[in-house]
């Protein structure tokens, strides 16, 4: 099934398992020094594609 902008529902959990592993290895203390706004910039592309 295609949503609005064009993601299927299977991109979309895709998406949203990628940002439940970032997450927890933000909570296990993986070092992210190159991009340390990761899951704000995830968060705001996401923000974007599903209002």
């Amino acid at each position: 099934m295609k949503l609005k902008n064009g993601n299927t529902n299977q991109e979309t959990d895709a998406i949203k398992k990628i940002i439940e592993q970032v997450d927890k290895g933000l909570l296990l203390g993986a070092p992210l020094d190159t991009m340390p706004d990761i899951l704000s910039t995830i968060a705001t592309k996401l923000n974007e594609k599903h209002p």
